[in-house]
């Protein structure tokens, strides 16, 4: 993809990237739509949602769900009044690096969420960390992601 966008005037290295993708870096909005003329996408589809749902809501089936925790993330985000961009500083305050943009994508569940960033989100916004795992009535909004995930892989135990 780099060496796409610098045929296209947009010169950035592969690194440079991957700090894009993975939100340590902010996209300049000027190269945004060479970016989507690149992966063949509208502009819009690049930017993260703007809504002001207050409940978290179900998912399509067709979105490809990374994580069952950014709803509940944004839910208790907004309870709060707080925008991303306030979380983000939260989290800073706490010694955490982490982006709007990355805020975002979790929000969104485009990317997954560690363990530990769970307890970072759940102690940022002072809430108890079972609370950011879907309640058993969510499950059925979630069937299609248990359907098309592979099995664990589990370790026999010899009792010998």
């Amino acid at each position: 993809m780099a060496a796409e966008c610098r045929q296209h005037g947009f010169a950035i290295s592969r690194e440079k990237l991957a700090k894009y993708e993975i939100g340590m870096t902010q996209v300049p909005v000027r190269f945004v739509p060479i970016i989507a003329h690149v992966l063949k996408v509208q502009i819009t589809d690049l930017l993260p949602p703007i809504g002001d749902e207050d409940e978290p809501k179900s998912t399509s089936p067709q979105v490809k769900i990374r994580n069952l925790s950014g709803p509940r993330i944004r839910f208790f985000r907004k309870k709060q009044k707080w925008t991303q961009h306030k979380l983000a500083a939260v989290l800073k305050e706490m010694g955490v690096l982490m982006t709007r943009d990355i805020i975002a994508s979790v929000e969104t569940q485009r990317t997954r969420v560690r363990d530990y960033q769970l307890v970072l989100f759940a102690k940022a916004l002072q809430i108890p960390l079972e609370s950011l795992f879907p309640d058993e009535a969510d499950f059925a909004d979630y069937s299609n992601f248990f359907s098309t995930r592979r099995p664990l892989k589990t370790r026999s135990h010899s009792t010998e």
